[in-house]
Formats: structure tokens, sequence, C-alpha cells
């Protein structure tokens, strides 16, 4: 759960968006300190140093929503 993420140490070269260091992030539409409901406005996603903009999230989407249909 949630409690074993938190107690987890941080990687090596974690923790700050800086040149040089290796950073897992969602980008947002707006301020969710502003307005909780931004974080369901995802505009898109880097992971493992690859920009995933929202028309590829929403296509990996479709296409497990499509697998998991034909698996039924």
């Amino acid at each position: 759960g949630s409690g074993t993420f938190a107690n987890t140490p941080p990687r090596s070269g974690t923790g700050t968006i800086a040149p040089g260091r290796d950073a897992d992030l969602v980008l947002l539409a707006a301020n969710p300190l502003e307005d909780v409901r931004a974080v369901r406005r995802i505009e898109g996603v880097m992971l493992a140093g690859r920009w995933l903009a929202r028309a590829d999230l929403d296509a990996r989407l479709a296409e497990l929503a499509r697998r998991n249909a034909a698996a039924k």
C-alpha cells in the first residue's frame, strides 16, 4: 500500500527537477493547490525519460480497454 511507498528510501538522483537529474512527473493543465479537480486534467507524463502526451496516454488506455474487453 501507500505506507510501503512512504517508507521506501529515495533512489539516488531523484527528488529534484533539474538538469542531469532523473524525474518521473505528471504535468497538469492547472494548479491543483487552487482547485483539486485539476488532478484530472493531465496534459502529459514524463516516465523514465520519455514524454507521453495526452494523446499517447489516451491511445494506451484505449488499447488496454480493448484488450480487457477481448479477454472477457
